[in-house]
């Protein structure tokens, strides 16, 4: 080959990225956790998304480039959810706990990081682990009222999202921001519903709710749900 053919191919072959990846990237990053321990829901879940340069993510994530920590304990990659997806309409990193959950208290906050040794992405979100989910009063048959005191934070505004209530041989019935309340009421850290039973019924309370936070170093805002659970009887 010339040395101007040469020259050519290399213009063509540049395609790797320096500096750093997440700089390059503005991907929805958002965590989810569970101290209520829903049925089905991770404890604690991280995942970016990319819909553009996704091989700049990618190449990142199998390079070992990025790392993420939650209260200061390393996150490992789940290799299941992380890759392509649609044909590589994007791309997802998710991380995970490396270890099971601690039964130690959880911290009033957490600090959760996203870093690839020159970027570094950080948020502070209150009450991440905390399970307070309680009833009101002592339950009666009749109208009720849950309360979720972390629900309540102004920093980062949090709010419950939605919640269903399940009480035993009958129907769901839920409400939220988005659905009807006419069944459950939510607003901000309470809610409301009807529980007709005989004592002793069991009653579940399923929530979610929202505390988005915007990170540190020009970062993206991380979409923060957080899902807790009672179980209780009238």
């Amino acid at each position: 080959m010339s040395f101007a053919r040469t020259l050519i191919a290399l213009s063509f072959c540049a395609c790797t990225t320096t500096g750093s990846p997440l700089s390059h990237i503005s991907p929805q990053v958002e965590v989810r956790s569970n101290p209520g321990g829903v049925a089905g829901v991770d404890y604690f879940t991280l995942s970016m998304t990319t819909w553009v340069d996704l091989d700049v993510l990618g190449d990142a994530v199998t390079a070992g480039s990025i790392t993420a920590t939650v209260d200061g304990a390393e996150l490992a990659i789940d290799q299941a959810a992380t890759g392509y997806r649609g044909g590589r309409d994007s791309y997802v990193a998710t991380f995970a706990l490396a270890a099971p959950k601690s039964a130690s208290p959880h911290p009033a906050s957490s600090q959760i990081s996203i870093s690839d040794g020159e970027t570094t992405w950080s948020v502070e979100i209150a009450a991440l682990f905390v399970n307070d989910l309680a009833a009101a009063a002592p339950m009666t048959a009749g109208e009720n009222t849950f309360v979720w005191p972390s629900a309540a934070s102004p920093s980062a505004y949090s709010t419950i999202d939605w919640a269903c209530i399940d009480v035993a041989g009958q129907s769901s019935a839920c409400g939220g921001a988005e659905s009807d309340q006419q069944a459950v009421g939510v607003s901000q850290q309470f809610i409301t519903a009807n529980v007709d039973g005989a004592p002793g019924t069991t009653v579940s309370i399923t929530a979610e709710r929202g505390a988005d936070a915007v990170s540190s170093d020009d970062g993206p805002t991380f979409l923060v749900r957080i899902d807790d659970l009672l179980e209780t009887t009238l």
